[in-house]
């Protein structure tokens, strides 16, 4: 391409990013008129540290976070302990939303947007209310649909309005909140990864036991004991299963134990030894359609320690603390492993196989 080629080029690119930018700068100025750019809680960055409470009011109830001297807690969750650092994101993203564009005000669309009442049944909206310690609102707002990508500013966006005002808002910002407990309580349960687990023992409560052990040479590293010539695993993957059982083990929700609220006769325990000697016991019950486990006893075993004696009873001794006193909703896909008895995961091996 000659010199001359390449000036009329660089001129017409030059043309082009001008004419993109007026375009762009034209379109922005055109959202939300005199509102446009403005945040939504213009004092709300200075208040932050007057905080009190968190409101989430959504399809799920209500969930109330409260500051202690020790932390954030769920009030719902009978004042479990909740993530810190997922409050204080919420707080700055709440801070930081501003206006951009005006949609709809007519309340039979509000749910093409996701704001209508977050009470409703399947609501995907979210109401969020903050408060400082002598109840004032700081903030008051129903959270709807993200828009990812904003055509004109290149950035996160959703739909917004404030209770008692019929006009909605696309806004600039990354608000997400989440109606659910287990996106705001502190976790997992426990975490004991199934490489340090020796041996694992599910008691059911008809009497069927099942004992898997750390095998190298089993498929997936785990064996069950007490196959006979005439039996074979459905799957291997079901010791390896019960193996990690224990491994970042999710909560859905979390409340105070009560001794004996575990129903006689339907509780399914297990006990698992780490290869230096880390003992944990749990017990596990369904109830109110939901499977609840708790951490029932959390010791050293002497034959086991390999590590120094300091090491594994702080290790059992922090167990403790974060979950003595404590039952725990899990979720199904933590739950199924346990639940399982020896008839589900074995079978007769055909003749001849």
């Amino acid at each position: 391409m000659n010199a001359r080629a390449l000036r009329v080029l660089a001129i017409c690119t030059l043309i082009g990013i001008i004419a993109a930018g007026w375009a762009v700068r034209l379109e922005w100025s055109s959202w939300g008129g005199q509102e446009h750019g403005k945040k939504v809680f213009p004092n709300f960055t200075g208040t932050i540290e007057t905080v009190d409470r968190l409101v989430v009011l959504s399809r799920y109830g209500q969930m109330t976070i409260k500051r202690t001297a020790t932390g954030w807690v769920l009030t719902e969750s009978d004042n479990y302990p909740v993530r810190s650092k997922v409050v204080q994101k919420t707080l700055f993203d709440l801070s930081e939303l501003r206006k951009l564009e005006p949609k709809t005000q007519k309340k039979e669309r509000y749910g093409r947007l996701a704001l209508q009442d977050p009470t409703a049944k399947n609501a995907e909206s979210k109401r969020v209310q903050v408060f400082s310690k002598d109840r004032n609102p700081l903030a008051d707002i129903v959270v709807g649909k993200e828009n990812l990508l904003l055509q004109v500013i290149r950035e996160g966006g959703l739909y917004i309005r404030e209770p008692g005002d019929p006009q909605t808002w696309l806004a600039g910002g990354n608000l997400a909140v989440s109606g659910e407990a287990k996106d705001w309580l502190s976790g997992p349960i426990i975490d004991i990864p199934k490489g340090r687990i020796a041996k694992a023992t599910v008691f059911h409560p008809l009497g069927d036991t099942m004992v898997v052990v750390q095998d190298a040479k089993a498929k997936r590293g785990f064996s069950l004991e007490g196959l006979t010539s005439n039996e074979k695993l459905i799957s291997d993957f079901y010791p390896s299963d019960i193996g990690r059982a224990l491994a970042d083990l999710e909560m859905v929700d979390a409340r105070k134990y009560r001794p004996g609220q575990f129903p006689k006769g339907a509780i399914i325990r297990a006990e698992f030894l780490t290869i230096d000697g880390l003992v944990v016991r749990i017990e596990m019950a369904r109830q109110g359609g939901a499977d609840w486990l708790r951490v029932a006893e959390v010791m050293v075993s002497p034959d086991r320690a390999t590590r120094t004696a300091t090491g594994i009873a702080e290790e059992a001794a922090a167990i403790r603390k974060s979950t003595q006193g404590w039952v725990y909703s899990v979720p199904e896909f933590e739950s199924v492993h346990l639940k399982k008895n020896r008839a589900a995961i074995v079978e007769r091996k055909e003749q001849g196989s």
